[in-house]
């Protein structure tokens, strides 16, 4: 039961930072391009956080996401859906715990509307509340499996998800401008 709670806490912790998990990748090998300019490290205009993004392969990125001088690494990948580029992230495999601790863990994927501008960054997230106020007013059906309370983790296909984040692309309820990255180097 132990090993049942520390998972779904990972996918719970999300949450906290707004985060819509889901359980597949936004992306195909299809979609996948790679933009050498999102290489290097950008910042929040305060520094608080960070964003290392390294080269990883010829179609994926190694992200380093820092906060509170705590890093966490994800794998990146970035996609081209229609006229907008997005940014898929997956966390890595923990290094704490054994493989039996690690078998219990969930990496959920996350995904992010990309604006990339010379030395100007912006991941803006899809909106977990918009989106909990789509399933309230029975304005989409995208598969989820509810967790506790109004969170949720989203169970469609790739397909649905490409499908549902095209339908809702420019829309910026859905993806709100929230900050700003900026080079550092």
């Amino acid at each position: 039961m132990k090993m049942k709670s520390l998972a779904i806490f990972a996918i719970v912790s999300l949450f906290l930072v707004g985060c819509v998990p889901s359980l597949h990748p936004l992306y195909t090998e299809n979609e996948l391009v790679f933009e050498p300019s999102l290489l290097g490290i950008w910042a929040e205009e305060d520094g608080g956080i960070s964003y290392e993004f390294i080269k990883n392969g010829s179609s994926s990125y190694t992200m380093i996401y820092t906060e509170d001088s705590i890093p966490s690494d994800f794998t990146a990948h970035l996609l081209k859906l229609g006229d907008n580029l997005f940014l898929n992230l997956q966390p890595d495999e923990p290094e704490c715990g054994n493989e039996f601790h690690k078998g219990h863990l969930i990496s959920a994927h996350s995904f992010y509307k990309v604006s990339l501008k010379k030395d100007v960054l912006r991941l803006d997230g899809l909106d977990i509340d918009w989106l909990r106020g789509l399933y309230r007013d029975g304005k989409t059906e995208l598969s989820r499996e509810i967790l506790q309370g109004d969170d949720f983790v989203l169970t469609a296909s790739t397909k649905e998800l490409q499908e549902f984040v095209l339908k809702y692309a420019e829309n910026e309820s859905a993806f709100p401008k929230e900050g700003q990255l900026f080079r550092q180097e």
